[in-house]
C-alpha cells in the first residue's frame, strides 16, 4: 500500500503524488508585528514578476495569502498558501503540471477548492487536550 504523505524529519509532510503538496511551519517566530499584519507586508514584498501574482482571501475569519507562480515553459504552476498562526506561518505548497489552459484552469480550481474547503487548522487543539 502506498502512503499519500511522507513525514519528513522536521515534522513537515510531502505528498507522494500529483499535485505535489508540501506542508510545513516556519521554523522561526516572526518578530515584526503580528502574523496577520505581516500578511499585508508579504503581499507587497513577494515577487509578482511575469507569471506571478498574490491574492489575500478570508478563510474562516482569517486572512491568508496565496502566492501563484506559473512557469509557462514547463507548463507548471505553484500555489503557496501562507496561513498565519500566533507567531509564525503554516505553509502549504501545491505544484502541478498542466497540458493546456483548460487543464490548468481545472487543476487550479481543484487546488483552490482544497484551500477554501479542505484546510482545517486547529491551532490550539493540544493546549486544551490531554495527550
Amino acid at each position: 500500500m502506498q502512503k499519500s504523505y511522507i513525514k519528513q524529519k522536521d515534522g513537515s509532510f510531502v505528498s507522494n503524488g500529483v499535485p505535489y503538496v508540501e506542508i510545513y511551519i516556519d521554523k522561526k517566530a516572526h518578530t515584526i508585528g503580528s502574523t496577520t499584519e505581516y500578511v499585508d507586508i508579504m503581499f507587497d514584498k513577494l515577487n509578482t514578476g511575469p507569471g506571478s501574482s498574490n491574492e489575500i482571501i478570508a478563510l474562516d475569519n482569517t486572512r491568508i495569502l496565496i502566492h501563484y507562480r506559473k512557469i509557462e515553459k514547463e507548463k507548471k504552476e505553484q500555489m503557496v498558501v501562507f496561513y498565519p498562526l500566533a507567531d509564525r506561518f503554516l505553509n502549504f505548497s501545491f505544484v502541478f503540471y498542466y497540458t493546456d489552459d483548460d487543464n490548468r484552469s481545472s487543476k487550479e480550481n481543484a487546488v483552490y477548492s482544497i484551500i477554501k474547503d479542505g484546510i482545517l487548522v486547529l491551532e490550539d487543539y493540544f493546549l486544551y487536550r490531554k495527550i
